[in-house]
């Protein structure tokens, strides 16, 4: 969903974009919600691409299908996406979404206040739960999958939601549990009065359905097993391979300028994590840059 929000600011980055006046390259870049992990790894893009021949503007999004509409419209150049949120292989051909490297992984974070009674998402039937901001690929795809898993698909009060507005209904008692992709920990779950519930049974079913996507992981630093999906940098193809090739340079050599300082889990900012970016291909000048720097 666009809202008023997300279109000044696609205005404002189109307006920087056109004032470029022969300067570095403006790429903009979909990102997600301010209070999540998406947002802010753009932000640090966007840092280290000060001193290139790119520029990059991060976009405000709710999320992994917002961006990827805006990256199809033309309204960005390159977007955040998970990648289990990209269309399916009968479409993926015809769209030109190509991939500049995988990034990072996002943990599924089931949360609860931490004076209710739930230990399981089973335990959560008939309950009000907010399954993700509505343009979010965890919202449109993730959540319902993993609900499927647990087969409850029809059992839950879905509510759809942003982060902010999410967890306030669940301090006020409003909602029972909020399903959020992301880093790990995002700073604005990493506070007193939250419980993270354990995604384990029900990761087995998932992987099962969908070969290849799901990791089985815990959430850093605890004992708390959850699912695990790559995210994805995505542009099209038609992007130029000097631009794609620049920006691949971004994330191999100032890899440690962006990882955001509260994060902890697994970065896939090494040169042979960063083109395993099934289901989607590299950009062919993203692929021919990871080729030189690889020697």
């Amino acid at each position: 969903m666009l809202t008023r929000r997300m279109f000044l600011l696609l205005v404002g980055a189109a307006a920087a974009g056109c004032a470029q006046s022969g300067g570095p390259q403006q790429l903009r870049l979909a990102s997600g919600e301010s209070a999540g992990t998406y947002f802010q790894f753009a932000r640090l893009l966007a840092d280290a691409s000060r001193d290139s021949r790119i520029r990059m503007v991060p976009i405000e999004t709710d999320g992994s299908r917002t961006n990827i509409r805006l990256l199809l419209d033309d309204a960005a150049e390159l977007a955040l996406s998970h990648a289990d949120a990209v269309p399916q292989r009968t479409d993926l051909a015809g769209s030109g979404l190509a991939a500049i490297g995988r990034v990072y992984e996002n943990y599924v974070q089931l949360v609860v206040r931490a004076d209710s009674e739930y230990s399981a998402l089973t335990e959560l039937r008939g309950r009000r739960i907010v399954l993700g901001a509505p343009g979010s690929g965890v919202a449109a795809v993730t959540a319902p999958r993993l609900l499927s898993a647990a087969e409850m698909t029809e059992e839950v009060d879905a509510r759809y939601m942003n982060l902010t507005d999410a967890i306030g209904s669940l301090e006020r008692g409003d909602i029972d549990a909020l399903i959020w992709g992301s880093g790990y920990p995002t700073p604005a779950l990493a506070r007193r009065g939250f419980r993270f519930l354990s995604l384990g049974p029900n990761i087995e079913a998932l992987q099962n359905a969908y070969p290849g996507l799901y990791d089985h992981v815990q959430l850093p630093g605890t004992t708390i097993d959850t699912v695990g999906v790559a995210n994805l940098l995505l542009t099209r193809r038609h992007l130029p391979s000097e631009a794609a090739s620049e920006v691949v340079h971004i994330l191999v050599n100032k890899a440690r300028d962006l990882i955001p300082a509260h994060a902890l889990g697994t970065q896939f900012l090494d040169m042979r994590s960063l083109i395993g970016t099934r289901p989607v291909p590299l950009h062919p000048g993203a692929a021919e840059a990871y080729r030189r720097l690889h020697g």
